[in-house]
């Protein structure tokens, strides 16, 4: 049988937030211009990713937990600097 595939997807930073939602805003719009992406992800990025697991394409592609996260894990460390386009 094969090993179960799984999905990581979170909205980057947010579980770093702390306080009210008017005090979060100015730190999430800190993380998301530290992002790669220079954006959040969309549902329906994830959406897509679990529909190609789901088909019979994705039959050999077995045991792997897959990051969606637009590059943060490549930036997050840096998040005193915004994005430079």
């Amino acid at each position: 049988m094969p090993f179960e595939n799984a999905i990581d997807q979170w909205r980057q930073g947010e579980r770093r937030l702390q306080g009210s939602p008017s005090e979060r805003r100015p730190q999430l719009e800190r993380v998301t211009a530290a992002l790669p992406m220079g954006r959040m992800g969309e549902p329906g990025e994830v959406a897509h990713l679990v529909a190609f697991l789901a088909s019979e394409q994705a039959g050999y592609v077995t045991g792997q937990t897959i990051e969606i996260s637009g590059g943060g894990d490549l930036n997050l460390l840096s998040l005193g600097s915004a994005r430079q386009d």
